[in-house]
């Protein structure tokens, strides 16, 4: 028969080490899975910054299209073009009139 208060002296101190090393292995493993949501993350965050800078970018380049920054008095100075020397095109607001023609 076994001498089980003999096998658990041999045994018990590689047990424990067993067992420590085990749940060290848990605590590292579980760490690098918190690392690595981290980065990741990270990145998405970084990618929704930068897709939403370029938003704001194309926001303001199409306000800026919509409601350019010059009067109707420095545009009456500028050289027409051919195209609209033939329509007729002239510096000052069409009316209402001219747009159903």
């Amino acid at each position: 028969m076994t001498d089980w208060g003999n096998l658990a002296k041999e045994w018990g101190p590689f047990l424990k080490d067993v067992v420590r090393d085990g749940f060290l292995v848990y605590i590292a493993w579980s760490g690098l899975g918190t690392w690595r949501r981290q980065l990741v993350g990270t990145k998405q965050r970084e990618a929704a910054a930068t897709l939403l800078r370029a938003v704001y970018e194309l926001q303001r380049t199409l306000r800026d299209a919509r409601h350019p920054s010059w009067s109707l008095h420095e545009a009456s100075d500028r050289p027409r073009s051919d195209a609209e020397e033939r329509d007729g095109v002239t510096g000052s607001m069409r009316t209402e009139g001219d747009l159903r023609k």
